[in-house]
């Protein structure tokens, strides 16, 4: 089981994520002027978005609980 994030780091993350948005939003040049940099952003915002995914599954994985007993079957 992978830690979940504390709710002052998914917080954090989702001010990055924010913040990743508006760039796109608002430096779309940046992709043909500063393709390296386009792409790094790109990454990390990716990063970011799947860091965050992760945390949620595991947040839903963790309450979720089910026994099985053979009266099942």
């Amino acid at each position: 089981m992978t830690k979940l994030l504390t709710k002052p780091e998914r917080m954090s993350m989702h001010t990055m994520r924010e913040d990743y948005l508006e760039i796109f939003q608002t430096r779309p040049e940046l992709r043909e002027e500063k393709p390296e940099l386009w792409h790094s952003i790109v990454d990390q915002w990716e990063a970011i978005k799947g860091k965050l995914e992760d945390d949620e599954w595991e947040k839903i994985k963790s309450t979720c609980h089910t026994t099985i007993t053979d009266d099942d079957f």
